[in-house]
């Protein structure tokens, strides 16, 4: 009883992530991120355990938050601007 709450939670927290598009736009900019992790992992010179870790580690994310950051404003200030002429 007590895991089928659990999972409901899960669930629903997973729902609410996918639904947010702040979340949605930091996954993007962390999965093309993660290309070259992915393309050395292909090639055999990085396991499985390690791509992992690459993803999780706090710096990634700091990355990712950077990279999220700057695409954002730079979207925003060329909407604001009119584009380039």
């Amino acid at each position: 009883m007590r895991y089928m709450g659990l999972s409901a939670d899960s669930i629903r927290k997973k729902q609410q992530e996918a639904r947010n598009p702040i979340a949605r736009f930091r996954e993007g900019v962390a999965a093309i991120l993660l290309l070259p992790v992915w393309f050395l992992q292909s090639l055999g010179l990085l396991s499985d355990s390690g791509s992992a870790r690459v993803a999780r580690s706090a710096l990634f994310r700091v990355l990712t938050g950077v990279f999220a950051l700057v695409g954002l404003v730079g979207s925003v200030s060329t909407i604001v601007s009119g584009g380039a002429q």
